[in-house]
């Protein structure tokens, strides 16, 4: 299972002002991906998908509840000419306990999908999964596309919070990808080494879905040694690298960043009253 909450979350601000819309599109995403990596029977998949869309809209007014408390921390916090340190560390600790509640919450769809698995869908999986990770790898061997590819995908984030940036914002967005490419292809290797360890587990159901609910929640317990070092300095300067970015914002900026926030929330708000 693909990144759960954090495709619907992320679909969801890039739609803007159809947020629905995108959770809607994020689930249907899930579903398909879920589908290509076990390759469900037809009754299977039929089963899992009816259960996963149940899942999505008992928890849709939560997840868009917690969205919702994000928004306006953010909201409230960019208001502000400067943050402290401190509000800086509390600020990111936000949005990790937000990816930890939303990946807790759907623990049953993980369950599910989990217990559908057998010996056809486990093997699947295996294939998927070697020619999922041979592709990242050979992607990531073409270092001027790779690096191309990552400019552009942190770019377009970065302009959809803050509108066009400025020349020296984007050498801040190139620099930051030039010093972390290294991290980018130890994202690939680990990500081979959770497929690894999820196979070799099956088939302890309850044991998949707790490494599944730990790697998808950003849990330290399930990396390596190596891992967890080059994760805390990438986190490390991502941090500095955002705020960096933020400090560096005109006047124009910070009203396109608080207008888009606003009309987020506001979509937010007709899906909480529907």
């Amino acid at each position: 299972m693909k990144k759960l909450v954090l495709i619907l979350t992320s679909l969801a601000f890039l739609a803007c002002s159809k947020v629905g819309v995108g959770y809607s599109v994020g689930t249907n995403q899930i579903e398909s991906r879920v589908d290509d990596a076990f390759d469900f029977s037809r009754s299977k998949s039929k089963d899992v998908n009816r259960f996963l869309d149940s899942q999505f809209d008992k928890n849709k007014k939560t997840v868009f509840k917690k969205l919702k408390e994000l928004i306006t921390k953010i909201e409230s916090l960019s208001q502000r000419e400067s943050l402290t340190q401190e509000e800086k560390d509390l600020l990111h600790q936000y949005l990790l306990d937000y990816q930890k509640e939303m990946i807790a919450l759907f623990k049953p769809s993980f369950d599910k999908v989990m217990q559908e698995v057998g010996d056809a869908e486990i093997k699947n999986f295996k294939e998927y999964s070697a020619e999922q990770i041979s592709e990242k790898k050979e992607e990531a061997e073409d270092r001027k596309a790779f690096k191309k590819r990552k400019i552009a995908n942190l770019k377009k984030v970065a302009e959809f919070l803050l509108g066009d940036l400025s020349k020296s914002q984007e050498q801040q967005v190139a620099k930051f990808v030039d010093d972390h490419l290294g991290f980018y292809v130890d994202q690939i290797n680990m990500r081979k080494v959770f497929n690894d360890d999820l196979i070799k587990l099956y088939p302890q159901k309850d044991k998949m879905t707790d490494l599944s609910l730990a790697y998808y929640a950003g849990d330290n317990s399930i990396r390596t040694d190596e891992y967890k070092k080059a994760r805390t300095v990438f986190e490390l300067d991502m941090k500095k690298f955002i705020f960096a970015l933020w400090e560096q914002k005109n006047i124009e900026q910070k009203q396109f960043f608080q207008k888009r926030l606003k009309d987020i929330g506001h979509e937010v708000d007709k899906i909480l009253i529907e």
